[in-house]
């Protein structure tokens, strides 16, 4: 029975010795592998020369961990924006969160006005008979340039250019359809009409003056606006661009009149003509500003008057809008 035991166990012990060696070699293979994962989690997760090293033109990297893990974390800053990646890795579980946070919508209305409209290509090298304004014609308290030109040596109909230049970058040319022949298309100044606020409470934004035509004795003007990124004209009631005339005959005799009505800037049509008594017979219309669109404030009334208006042919109390030059 002895020698039957001990026969017994020289027969199983290479079974044991086998079995000995395998387990020492998982474990082995086990905590290399642990290694391993470890050491890639406490490196840089961006490889050098690749197309997300070439995006990320600065960053700082540090590597800590406690026994038996590794803990990393990469901050990244450039670019649009800056990005915050961490990783923790043990020999139970692998962890990666990621947050990543945009840069701050502008504020400043100058950087808003320059991040929504189009950049405005440079003045044509063939524009004549330039004028230029300044006035703060989008609300944000800085100079903006408006101009008038012409391309052509002889203008004519679809020639004649209005453009806004914004302070804060960008701008919009528009074409003036009419043919202001034998005269031109020219800004004059610039002026708040209307309300003294905007609705959604933006900053009000004045309306400017410019020559758009011409005849024999009175020169037509229309008035202009910036909304948003576009330069519009102010239109009637009908949808048609808002004109006056200015101007003086023997026979009769045309100008404008801004006044402060409490409420509002307004602007005052007033036409003239000569009657049988070697008097005037004057008749005076109100505008006021909604949007883009001139309102009548009443019916005009007329008014027999010994003299001519001091409008005539003038444009009045329209801060520095002026016909000469």
């Amino acid at each position: 029975m002895l020698e039957a035991g001990h026969r017994r166990k020289r027969l199983w012990a290479p079974v044991l010795a086998l079995v000995a060696m395998v387990g020492t070699t998982t474990a082995c293979r086990s905590a290399d592998d642990t290694v391993k994962l470890a050491s890639t989690a406490g490196t840089s997760m961006t490889a050098p020369g690749s197309p997300e090293a070439a995006a990320t033109p600065s960053g700082t990297r540090s590597g800590s961990g406690p026994a038996g893990g590794v803990g990393s974390s990469i901050v990244t800053s450039g670019g649009t924006g800056r990005s915050t990646s961490s990783a923790s890795v043990t020999t139970a579980s692998v962890s990666v969160s990621s947050t990543v946070t945009s840069r701050p919508a502008a504020t400043d209305a100058g950087a808003a006005s320059l991040a929504r409209c189009a950049v405005l290509a440079a003045l044509p090298s063939g524009a004549a008979r330039v004028r230029t304004l300044t006035a703060d014609l989008d609300g944000d308290g800085a100079a903006d340039t408006v101009t008038s030109y012409a391309l052509g040596t002889r203008p004519a109909a679809g020639d004649w250019h209005l453009r806004v230049s914004f302070a804060a970058g960008g701008g919009s040319d528009t074409t003036v359809a009419e043919d202001p022949a034998p005269g031109e298309v020219r800004v004059l100044g610039a002026v708040v009409l209307g309300a003294s606020s905007e609705p959604g409470g933006e900053p009000v934004r004045p309306v400017f003056f410019a020559l758009t035509g011409s005849g024999a004795s009175a020169r037509t003007v229309g008035l202009y606006r910036v909304d948003g990124c576009d330069l519009l004209p102010l239109v009637d009631r009908s949808g048609h661009q808002a004109s006056f005339l200015v101007g003086a005959s023997v026979g009769h005799q045309e100008g404008l009149r801004c006044e402060n009505a409490g409420y509002g800037s307004t602007l005052v049509e007033v036409q003239s003509a000569t009657n049988a008594a070697s008097g005037y017979d004057v008749t005076r219309r109100t505008f006021t500003r909604d949007g883009n669109q001139l309102v009548v404030l009443g019916n005009g009334m007329t008014r027999t008057e010994p003299d001519a208006p001091e409008e005539s042919g003038r444009i009045v109390g329209c801060g520095e809008v002026n016909l000469a030059g």
